[in-house]
């Protein structure tokens, strides 16, 4: 079983057409990859975190004030967080699907 493994990442590694095991796949060009401590910095200077991780996930546990807002449903979910969003001015950043460590901001 060890040697298989071994096997299998030297192809991965060294194919040309391996995967990519050092970064998230859902990190998109274009994408700001913040530290958690640079997170908690955005949280105390009032940033709105916008959860797209399943509904689910969100109601077990999630920044304290982050708005849920699923890839899935998103419509359903957008319609009735826009009246919230509107007016506001506060910089939004998201949590990903991808449940990592890391937060997401995309820039647009």
């Amino acid at each position: 079983m060890g040697a298989a493994a071994l096997v299998g990442l030297g192809w991965n590694a060294w194919s040309g057409r391996g995967f990519v095991l050092g970064q998230s796949v859902f990190v998109q060009t274009g994408d700001e990859v913040i530290e958690p401590s640079e997170a908690k910095a955005r949280l105390d200077r009032g940033a709105l975190f916008l959860d797209a991780r399943p509904t689910d996930f969100w109601k077990m546990s999630h920044i304290p004030g982050a708005l849920s807002l699923p890839e899935d449903g998103f419509d359903k979910a957008f319609a009735e967080l826009e009246p919230k969003l509107r007016g506001t001015a506060r910089p939004a950043t998201s949590w990903p699907a991808s449940c990592a460590r890391r937060g997401s901001t995309r820039r647009s």
